[in-house]
């Protein structure tokens, strides 16, 4: 049976930090981004202000979303096969050895 022991996306903590400074930048840029109450702007001000505050919050969303993902897969990658999934891996194998001979 294949192990997930070598999977090279475990134990990538250099890769989530990196994402987590992401995020923290992301979330800095939008707090400058965001309007107070006693700052007029023109028209012509505010459009790209609104702009990058869309685009970082959307940035942020969008990692958030791929990290709950990657952690779904690896959830998913690292229970048990059982046994329709092992018989689907020898099932693989055979149809691989067929093909080498």
């Amino acid at each position: 049976m294949r192990r997930l022991a070598s999977c090279p996306f475990l134990g990538r903590r250099r890769d989530a930090e990196r994402v987590a400074t992401l995020l923290d930048k992301c979330h800095a840029l939008r707090q400058q981004l965001e309007v107070s109450r006693e700052q007029v702007e023109t028209a012509s001000a505010e459009a790209p202000r609104l702009l990058y505050f869309a685009l970082t919050g959307s940035l942020e969303t969008a990692l958030v979303r791929a990290m709950e993902d990657v952690l779904t897969v690896l959830r998913h990658a690292s229970q048990p096969l059982g046994p329709i999934g092992v018989e689907w891996l020898d099932r693989q194998d055979r149809a691989l050895k067929r093909d080498d001979e």
